[in-house]
C-alpha cells in the first residue's frame, strides 16, 4: 500500500465520519468493507461527496455522483487517487 494511499484513506475516513451520523461504524472502517453495510445510504453518499470535493479540491463527473459505483471504500480511495 503506497504512501499516498494511506494519505487518502486517513483522509477518507475522517470525511465519513462527517458524513454519517453514527461514525463509530467508521472508525475501524478497512479498504475492502462494504459501504453500505457499514451504513453509508444514498443520502449520506452525496453529503460525503460534498465533503470529498472540498476536502481533495475535486469535482466529481458523472460517472462519480453514482453511489452505485462504490461498492467499498477501496473504490472511492481509486476514484480520489485518478482524480488528484
Amino acid at each position: 500500500m503506497s504512501t499516498e494511499y494511506k494519505d487518502i484513506m486517513s483522509r477518507l475516513n475522517k470525511v465519513i465520519k462527517m458524513t454519517v451520523e453514527d461514525s463509530e461504524v467508521f472508525i475501524e472502517l478497512k479498504p475492502e468493507d462494504s459501504l453500505t453495510e457499514s451504513g453509508l445510504d444514498s443520502v449520506s453518499f452525496i453529503k460525503l461527496v460534498v465533503l470529498i470535493e472540498t476536502e481533495f479540491d475535486f469535482n466529481f463527473d458523472e460517472y462519480g455522483m453514482f453511489f452505485n459505483n462504490f461498492k467499498t471504500l477501496d473504490d472511492i480511495i481509486v476514484y480520489i487517487q485518478k482524480r488528484i
